[in-house]
């Protein structure tokens, strides 16, 4: 009886519109997430986004798009998963920042009415928070030091078509840049770079398992492929942060120093490098970069004037800003994002939400700090996370990483794995 009356739905639903086969596949995708382990339902959101990037934006149902959709997937699964939890971790922290994400939510919809991009908008850092959330309350340690292994697994598939692309000469819009199977090659060489660092943490705190090292060696060719300078310079930045946290008082802080160096080097030597190289060569003053009567020589000059542009939106609204997503809809100069986090920031939440997003990431990283001097098996891991954060903020300079939802989502597991190192109970006092 029950086989036939699923093959009667089935069929129903068949003869009627595709919208419920969507709904009821998408709750079939919902119902597994919920049920299943944190490192499944860790992995399909990790390796899905990703793979979805390219056709994210295309529109779905009720204005949203299919990146929406996924978001709106995995923010009910992992809802749902952290309500069945007895005492879940990080809810009044998740919690607050959410409300923050959404009263700037309402700013947007006061000044540009309900725009679907703000809802977008908001939907994707909601999924962000709660993927972070997932991976803080992990059930047990064991799982814990699986994610690190689940996000090196989810990076592999793009890397490994950024270098398909590389050999068969397909670049980005005909360039030579290639993009594996994100939207932009700034967005692959972002998540390259993350899953580079952390492939590297575990050859250096498991046994130095090679396959690991193939793998970091796999994302970082893939990274020099993007040529994307934010990325090289996030990386870099990254490993030698790293060194400096987690090995300052030991010989792999040389080894990690000369890992750095050799990625600058092998960059700048190959034909790939030298291009990007010589195309910033021509950058001129900031003042002539921003003067409306010239154009750009190349994309650094550009972003000089739209930054320019971009000061003037913040400069009306200097207080709250223009609200969430007010950069990726109603105050895009010349149909533009900003290039830039902190710019984009700014704009986005005024000097208020550019000081509360600021001291959030202080205490952050004050946080994983204390977990960092701890313990130190969950330290080096923190150490890491916080190499990781310190890469991104570099990158996010001239880019807007934070708008990278497959970058994000990667991000928010592994420092909500790293939060998750810290000791759920002080240890005793001494007597």
């Amino acid at each position: 009886m029950s086989a036939g009356a699923l093959s009667l739905l089935v069929g129903y639903a068949l003869v009627m519109r595709p919208i419920v086969v969507a709904l009821l596949g998408a709750g079939a995708v919902f119902a597994a997430l919920a049920l299943s382990g944190t490192d499944v339902f860790l992995l399909s959101g990790l390796t899905v986004r990703p793979l979805a990037d390219a056709v994210a934006e295309r529109r779905f149902a009720a204005g949203l798009n299919v990146g929406s959709m996924l978001g709106l997937l995995i923010l009910g699964a992992g809802s749902f998963r952290l309500l069945a939890a007895k005492s879940p971790r990080g809810i009044y922290a998740g919690g607050i920042t959410a409300m923050l994400f959404t009263l700037w939510a309402v700013v947007a919809w006061l000044h540009a009415g309900f725009d679907p991009a703000i809802t977008k908008e908001l939907i994707r850092n909601l999924s962000i928070i709660v993927l972070a959330l997932v991976a803080l309350n992990a059930p047990d340690r064991r799982m814990i030091e699986r994610i690190p292994a689940v996000v090196v697994l989810s990076v592999i598939p793009p890397a490994l078509v950024a270098l398909y692309q590389l050999a068969a000469g397909i670049g980005f819009e005909g360039s030579r840049r290639v993009y594996g199977t994100l939207s932009h090659p700034n967005t692959a060489g972002a998540l390259f770079a993350v899953g580079a660092l952390v492939a590297l943490w575990i050859y250096l705190e498991n046994g130095r398992r090679k396959r690991y090292l193939a793998a970091g060696v796999l994302f970082t060719f893939a990274l020099l492929a993007t040529q994307s300078v934010g990325a090289l310079g996030e990386v870099v930045v990254s490993v030698f942060v790293f060194a400096f946290l987690a090995y300052r008082r030991t010989p792999k802080i040389a080894v990690l120093t000369a890992v750095g160096i050799a990625i600058l080097v092998v960059f700048a030597t190959s034909s790939l490098g030298r291009e990007r190289v010589k195309e910033l060569q021509s950058t001129r003053s900031f003042s002539a970069a921003i003067d409306p009567r010239t154009f750009p020589t190349n994309s650094l000059e550009w972003r000089y004037g739209h930054w320019a542009l971009e000061f003037r939106q913040w400069k009306q609204k200097p207080i709250l800003g223009w609200g969430l997503g007010a950069t990726l809809s109603f105050h895009m100069p010349d149909g533009f994002v900003a290039h830039s986090d902190p710019l984009r920031l700014l704009v986005e939440t005024g000097i208020v939400g550019f000081v509360v997003f600021g001291c959030a990431l202080f205490l952050l990283l004050s946080r994983l700090k204390l977990i960092a001097a701890a313990d130190p098996r969950a330290g080096s891991f923190a150490a890491a996370s916080m190499a990781i954060m310190a890469g991104l903020l570099v990158n996010s300079l001239a880019n807007d990483v934070s708008e990278q939802t497959a970058v994000m989502y990667v991000v928010a597991a592994v420092v909500g794995a790293a939060l998750a190192g810290a000791p759920r109970t002080p240890a005793a006092a001494p007597r």
